[in-house]
């Protein structure tokens, strides 16, 4: 397995730029006659009858959150309509005219860019006028072209210097999907609005190269279809561990995969779907966890923790794709962490493929804030997974090579061993030294101090009780589940707050009076 080096470096765009691209198309062009129905699958063989139609005809698409019995959405166009009843598959319709459909969720005119669903012409109008407004921080670049040679455009943001860790997130690889290219659209917005005058995103724009391509499949965007202008479901077409036959054959994986590639320093990719709400992260291809579970399992509460700050939408299912919502055989995301060594993740956004436009702002103002969360982690230098800004804002650390993260580049001893030079770190004795007589002085009053020398309730050695301990204390609090952190056996070290020799419900209060404000 490749082992996640620290990225600290970008080798750099090698795609042509643009500024004013050509645009092509004035609105979605959903074919007519088509309708969303849902099916009826009782049993096994009638699920293998449906995948079956879905492989042969280029007018029916699978929509379902998950291939099992039940009730699956299906697009289909009045023959496909037919043939299913032909194979006794009983189906109530959904959506009665799809074209219909999307001339109210695409309406086109004023206000605000996310008051409603916007087309391919229309996002690439928005990266345009992004880069005039903001010159010095956003390039707009072609990262490839669709079976029909639509531009896969995309924005490249970062602030002044080089060297950078990378990110890469993106939207509508499945064109009916249309709530990923918003919520991509929405955090390139968000993040030039806000840079100089929120701290955060300043330093995450200035430490980071942002990759935001918020249509990956342009064709099936337009078209109102899962699959691209090939038929082809683009997250089964990417290759790594457990991928199908004949990978990379469309060209938009292709470019994507090539974007990668190019820039080994994108360390975190991030892939939006709709719907569920659901955190996901490899495997697709099998139930056994990947080696890098307990980091996933945290990156993942990072993000349900910033989303549920934005309005309490609670992000709950979180877990490998496999297990969490169906296997996937070439999905992005095992190609992604398998064979280039990057963390990758993806979202299901909201309750349904067609939210009401109402949903739109705050979904994507949910998923802005995951991904100020995952991209600060990204951020992070040495890869510790511990941003400490505070401790430099306090005087408490020092920022030598001017990363905003007092870490392992700064050359001071790590007393504590987090990675970080960070408030366990102090001169605490005041002799002028950092030393093995500097120990963590915080705790709660009258708490025990543990034997790593932090306060109760600290489990990752970083002197606060945060989010990384909240996703721990969760598991030894309810019991052992999959994706519990490995903390078997420590529980009582690290969250016995009332010193019974159990983790029980009198920790509970004790333990919310410990953690950290703010904290994720």
């Amino acid at each position: 397995m490749y082992r996640h080096a620290p990225y600290c470096t970008i080798a750099g765009i090698l795609t042509t730029l643009y500024l004013f691209p050509l645009l092509v198309d004035a609105a979605p062009q959903v074919e007519p006659g088509y309708q969303v129905l849902r099916v009826t699958v009782k049993d096994a063989a009638q699920l293998q009858k449906l995948i079956k139609l879905d492989e042969r005809r280029r007018d029916l698409e699978i929509w379902a959150d998950q291939l099992a019995p039940g009730q699956l959405d299906v697009r289909a166009s009045l023959a496909a309509k037919q043939a299913l009843s032909e194979a006794g598959l009983r189906h109530t319709v959904e959506i009665q005219d799809l074209r219909a459909h999307y001339s109210t969720l695409f309406p086109g005119g004023g206000g605000d860019f996310f008051d409603n669903y916007r087309t391919y012409d229309e996002h690439i109008a928005l990266m345009q006028s992004l880069v005039a407004t903001y010159p010095n921080l956003a390039q707009m670049f072609s990262v490839g072209q669709s079976v029909l040679g639509r531009e896969m455009w995309a924005l490249r943001i970062t602030g002044p210097g080089a060297d950078k860790t990378g990110v890469l997130y993106h939207g509508g690889q499945h064109g009916n999907e249309i709530m990923g290219p918003a919520v991509v659209a929405y955090t390139a917005r968000h993040v030039l609005q806000n840079y100089g005058s929120d701290a955060e995103v300043t330093a995450l724009v200035d430490g980071l190269e942002w990759y935001l391509l918020p249509i990956m499949n342009p064709d099936g965007y337009v078209a109102g279809s899962r699959g691209n202008a090939a038929g082809a479901d683009l997250n089964r077409d990417w290759g790594g561990p457990g991928s199908q036959p004949n990978p990379f054959s469309q060209p938009e994986t292709v470019a994507v995969s090539a974007l990668l590639i190019a820039n080994p320093s994108v360390r975190v990719y991030m892939d939006f779907h709709t719907h569920g709400y659901m955190i996901m992260w490899p495997w697709g291809h099998t139930p056994e966890y990947c080696e890098d579970q307990p980091t996933f399992d945290l990156l993942g509460t990072l993000m349900a923790d910033r989303i549920i700050e934005v309005r309490g939408t609670d992000y709950w299912r979180r877990g490998p794709v496999n297990t969490t919502i169906y296997p996937v055989a070439g999905g992005s995301n095992d190609y992604v962490y398998g064979d280039l060594g990057r963390w990758a993740f993806t979202i299901e956004i909201g309750y349904a493929h067609y939210m009401s436009p109402i949903e739109i702002l705050p979904s994507a103002q949910e998923m802005a804030a995951a991904l100020r969360g995952l991209s600060g982690w990204a951020a992070d230098c040495n890869g510790n997974g511990i941003l400490d800004k505070q401790e430099i804002d306090s005087g408490q650390a020092v920022d030598c090579n001017e990363n905003l993260t007092p870490d392992v580049c700064e050359g001071i001893p790590d007393f504590d061993g987090d990675g970080a030079i960070d408030v366990c770190d102090p001169d605490t004795d005041n002799d002028g030294v950092l030393n093995e007589d500097d120990i963590c002085p915080f705790s709660l009053p009258g708490a025990p101090i543990h034997t790593d020398g932090g306060p109760v309730g600290d489990s990752n050695g970083n002197c606060t009780v945060d989010h990384i301990d909240y996703a721990r204390f969760r598991p030894c609090l309810l019991g052992s589940g999959p994706g519990t952190p490995p903390l078997q056996g420590q529980c009582e070290q690290y969250f016995d707050f009332d010193g019974d020799g159990d983790v029980d419900l009198a920790d509970v209060a004790m333990f919310f009076d410990a953690f950290a404000p703010g904290a994720g």
